[in-house]
């Protein structure tokens, strides 16, 4: 492999999971960029960086949308020639046969890049995200109880995805017929590591400790020095690669000159479910936000949305206009009666109609006030409205939070905006407001 090829790339199912990974390769020291469609003209304008993400919205997609997604997606990551090809999934493993079927990903990753056996690995202990024999264990938000994911107050009770299985061989066996090994704890302990060979199956690791993802690294980066990996996981595997990949020595594009002490008011558009969220929410409220719930039960109506957009654009105009920041949320905590009605892809369609929604609100502040730095709040959200913000590429800017920072993004008009991006589940309750004040 040349030098000036990546030594990783990954292709995140969400956004704010995307951001996640740039967030553990770019604290290791690791010199990466996120772009969001497969583009030579972008990816030009970072030469020499290690790894590069590529954004996707898969984890919102039906398998027949994801074989329309993802064998271009992976093809044009292998033509980059690097030795580590991630499918990057959320640490909270949530998917469906339906939706954001992880075993479908696997399937299709197989048959585009060949290969046999892929590497999953999904316990984050920086995250609060543990896998012991088998089973994944998580935090909710900063509390400190670490709860068995089928056991999870909020991703139990997931609104299109819910987590009603905690071994993740079986929540696996549900979506593919691939089988599924499993290398434990213990199994780790005595040295009894497997080879990667031409066999289709997936190698589930427990990933309890930190020492744990360094073994993990060493070996996934023993396994591609002759044939590249294609594994599955969170931002466990960019943890695990960093050291590996932070001793090298490149020549790489200079980090983003903005200055992340900008002080000012800012706009945050939040479409989350989770109580993690609401409880954001509401310390920004108190520290002088300015509150702006939109009913998502409007989009019964699309008069009636287009209505309630309007005005939430209009009062955050005001509300910025005097100085404050202001945050426009869908949901608090629940989502609206009204949209938890429905199949899982009926839920799904209403979930990319509120990020549509809040990206027009956010575009059309952005057009009409000088706004340096924005938030955004839910994975799914996320995607549709940064899109809707013509970004193309985006670096980490400064730390915020583990797994969402602040980030330098690169519009399509040759400008720069700041934007942090967070999943339902990441973030101190504090969060916005470091976001304003950092």
């Amino acid at each position: 492999m040349a030098d000036t090829n990546p030594y990783l790339c990954f292709y995140g199912d969400d956004f704010t999971g995307s951001t996640d990974a740039l967030d553990a390769l770019t604290a290791a020291g690791v010199a990466a960029v996120l772009i969001l469609d497969p583009s030579q003209d972008v990816l030009s304008q970072f030469p020499g960086v290690q790894a590069v993400g590529l954004a996707g919205t898969t984890r919102a997609m039906s398998p027949t949308e994801m074989d329309k997604e993802l064998p271009q997606a992976f093809r044009w990551m292998a033509d980059l020639k690097p030795r580590i090809i991630h499918y990057k999934v959320c640490s909270t493993f949530d998917s469906s046969p339906e939706t954001g079927s992880i075993g479908r990903a696997m399937e299709i990753g197989l048959t585009t890049l060949g290969g046999g056996s892929v590497p999953i690995v999904v316990g984050a202990p920086r995250l609060g995200r543990f896998v012991a024999f088998a089973n994944l264990f998580a935090r909710a938000g900063s509390a400190p109880t670490i709860h068995r994911i089928d056991r999870h107050p909020v991703m139990a009770r997931h609104p299109v995805t819910p987590m009603k299985e905690a071994d993740l061989r079986l929540h696996l066996k549900a979506q593919t017929k691939i089988p599924i090994d499993h290398i434990s704890i213990i199994d780790m302990e005595a040295g009894n590591w497997p080879v990667i060979d031409g066999d289709t199956r997936a190698i589930l690791f427990d990933t309890v400790s930190a020492d744990q993802l360094t073994a993990i690294g060493n070996w996934l980066g023993k396994q591609s020095r002759d044939t590249p990996v294609f594994c599955i996981g969170s931002s466990a595997v960019e943890t695990a690669l960093s050291p590996i990949m932070s001793a090298e020595t490149r020549s790489v594009a200079p980090a983003p000159t903005e200055n992340p002490s900008h002080r000012g008011p800012i706009l945050v558009v939040s479409g989350s479910c989770s109580p993690v969220t609401a409880r954001q929410i509401d310390v920004a409220v108190g520290a002088g936000f300015t509150p702006i719930p939109v009913s998502a039960a409007a989009l019964a109506n699309q008069e009636a949305w287009e209505e309630a957009c309007t005005k939430a654009t209009n009062t955050a105009l005001a509300a910025l206009a005097g100085g404050r920041s202001a945050i426009v949320y869908t949901a608090h905590g629940e989502p609206d009666l009204d949209t938890r009605v429905g199949d899982a892809r009926q839920r799904s369609e209403i979930e990319r109609r509120i990020g549509i929604g809040l990206g027009r609100i956010l575009s059309a502040t952005l057009g009409s006030i000088k706004l340096n730095r924005v938030a955004v709040a839910g994975g799914d959200t996320s995607g549709t409205v940064t899109r809707a913000l013509g970004v193309t590429a985006l670096q980490i800017a400064a730390p915020i939070s583990p797994g969402a920072p602040l980030c330098s993004g690169l519009r399509r008009n040759g400008g720069r905006i700041e934007i942090a991006l967070k999943g339902g589940q990441m973030g101190s309750d504090d969060f916005f407001c470091r976001v304003r004040n950092r």
